[in-house]
């Protein structure tokens, strides 16, 4: 799990108006003839801006791109700077007609703009909606998912399944009409009904099976942990809670207090209601989160909670902080206690918290990124932070970019710490991190993945740890000739040749002398891949994608999970505008409509493992 909290980041080449980066005043001619005068950041994405115009329009909401008064459709992904927008420039929406894609654990579910749905990946999974085509060839507005299933939400208010027989695939057994919305955990699916009745399918103990649920009508919403359901009454009358017990899924011991309008928030197998005078109540699984005796005392005046996977941290009015769940994945503070004063925001990672301060300094506990005590005096001045579930990186104003915590899985970015400024955004998985700057260079750092064939030139720097036998030695090369595939580079001393092939896949790349490997190679000088404006991870394996200004998809990682594009590598050479990732496989969207989808969800573990 990727994670990002972030303040206001400038960039230092924006021309500045009193302080500020100026901002665009644009003209939108929208559907039916209707004229929008907007003001929007230089900054903001094409997609942000249709987005604004389209909450900005009186009928139903669509899907819209914008095009400019030469005719040129703007790809979403461009900010308007990159795109040529000018102050007072006028632009046309019209209605979008690209796909949407859907991914859950190992399997993608595409939805086209005429209602048709179509699936690829896994069949345990979701990957083959053939049994159910027919039934998906219209009409279908929505599609919701669990790990292992899908649900698609028609116009008519049915819905169709496909995917694990047992865990949501199969809804034949309930009736499925009039429905307004549908929540998942990660086994089974909860549908509301328009008059706020609730229907249930899949696993009976991950919360598909509601018969032992009184009272499950007049609902407005639903929170879920991994197995266990908690559904909200319209009328603030309480909470009705299945599914299994050890989730969240009987709260009979707190129900007299759940009462009125409450935020409930869920982490793996807990829950947290908070009240509108600031109290919180808590159910579920008791050492991580569901029972909270051991600081009742303290939470009261509560404004903010947020949870990690078996803990929950809450920020109060004070600005102090209080944590309670499992101590060694984040519920217990009280080593950083006298640190967590004037705190304005938590952030949440998969075992960790950060806690960022008025001042500007940031604060952590928990596990596995948790300890920041190697680098705390760079975090000052923090901008955003990001997390993989095994490290964490912060932006600082000061220090550039800042890593802790696994160093084999991004905790260290000491190699690039140079080239990380001016960054636009990080993305990560559970091995690494990937860093797109605003120049639109890339630049990865964490565990060694296999990336495609790097096209060295003469002059560039790589660096190299070359083994004999039992010990490694490290030392710098310089390219003197170079191309793909093959390079002829000399050593630092100036006094020995080597010849080299860096081969598409495998984890080393292998030198001629056979006592003799390349463990590990960075490119100094140049990025990783340039021109890039969106990048995509696939979560837990060991691969990125990223989609280039002209329209074409890099990759890099292991192969199996997508870090390789030889099969589809024509494919996506030009007219992409969209990648989405799934654990194991990537699907792109092309501005022709079709969608190519690449990487191996069999590589993962078989779909019916828990």
């Amino acid at each position: 799990m990727l994670c990002c909290c972030s303040s206001a980041m400038t960039d230092p080449n924006d021309e500045k108006i009193g302080g500020a980066a100026a901002e665009l005043t644009l003209h939108v001619h929208t559907l039916g003839e209707r004229k929008l005068s907007l003001r929007a950041h230089p900054d903001m994405t094409v997609a942000d801006l249709a987005q604004k115009v389209n909450q900005d329009m009186p009928a139903a909401h669509v899907r819209l791109a914008l095009v400019t008064a030469s005719g040129q459709v703007l790809q979403g992904f461009l900010s308007l700077r990159v795109a040529g927008i000018q102050d007072e420039d006028y632009l046309t929406a019209v209605q979008l007609s690209l796909p949407k894609v859907f991914s859950n654990t190992r399997a993608f579910a595409v939805l086209e703009s005429n209602g048709r749905v179509y699936s690829w990946g896994d069949k345990q999974c979701g990957g083959d909606s053939s049994a159910v085509s027919a039934q998906l060839e219209n009409g279908v507005v929505e599609i919701f998912w669990n790990r292992f299933s899908f649900a698609a939400l028609k116009f008519d208010g049915t819905v169709v399944t496909w995917g694990h027989l047992e865990w949501g695939g199969n809804s034949s057994a309930v009736e499925l009409q009039d429905v307004k919305t549908i929540y998942s955990t990660d086994k089974a699916f909860a549908a509301v009904k328009q008059d706020g009745s609730v229907v249930t399918w899949g696993e009976a103990e991950s919360g598909g099976d509601s018969s032992s649920a009184s009272q499950l009508t007049g609902i407005k919403e639903i929170v879920s942990t991994d197995d266990a359901f908690a559904a909200i009454k319209c009328d603030g009358s309480g909470v009705v809670a299945w599914g299994d017990p050890r989730c969240g899924g009987d709260c009979s011991c707190v129900s007299s207090q759940l009462l009125g309008d409450l935020n409930i928030i869920a982490n793996t197998c807990a829950f947290a209601a908070l009240k509108t005078d600031g109290d919180v109540i808590t159910w579920g699984h008791p050492d991580w989160g569901g029972c909270s005796a051991s600081v009742a005392s303290q939470l009261s005046n509560v404004r903010k909670i947020v949870p990690a996977r078996r803990s929950f941290a809450a920020l109060k009015n004070d600005g102090s902080v209080v944590a309670w769940g499992s101590s060694k994945w984040g519920g217990d503070c009280s080593a950083v206690a006298e640190e967590l004063i004037g705190v304005k925001d938590i952030f949440q990672f998969e075992n960790a918290f950060a806690a960022l301060t008025e001042s500007g300094t940031l604060v952590t506990w928990g596990g596995c990124g948790g300890d920041s005590s190697a680098v705390k005096s760079q975090l000052r001045d923090v901008k955003e932070v990001y997390g993989n579930g095994q490290a964490i990186v912060a932006i600082t104003g000061s220090s550039g970019a800042v890593a802790w915590g696994d160093s084999d899985c991004g905790g260290d970015c000491s190699e690039v710490h140079e080239q990380l400024h001016s960054l636009k955004l990080i993305v990560g998985n559970s091995r690494g991190f990937a860093a797109l700057r605003s120049d639109g260079c890339v630049f990865y750092w964490g565990e060694e993945l296999s990336k495609e064939t790097p096209n060295l030139v003469v002059g560039d720097e790589v660096k190299v740890i070359r083994s004999f036998n039992t010990d490694d030695e490290t030392s710098s090369i310089r390219v003197e000739q170079g191309t793909h595939g093959h390079v002829t580079a000399i050593d630092e001393d100036g006094d020995a040749q080597i010849r080299f092939s860096l081969p598409n896949t495998g984890e080393r790349w292998v030198f001629q002398n056979k006592f003799d490997f390349l463990k590990k190679t960075q490119v100094i000088q140049t990025p990783l891949h340039e021109n890039v404006v969106k990048i995509a991870a696939a979560p837990n394996p060991c691969a990125f994608a990223a989609l280039k200004m002209d329209g074409s998809v890099a990759a890099w990682g292991k192969a199996g999970y997508g870090g390789q594009l030889d099969a589809v590598r024509d494919q996506l050479s030009e007219g992409v505008v969209e990648i989405v990732a799934s654990n194991s496989a990537f699907a792109a969207v092309k501005s022709d409509s079709s969608v190519v989808f690449w990487g191996s969800p069999s590589e993962s573990d078989s779909c019916g493992e828990d």
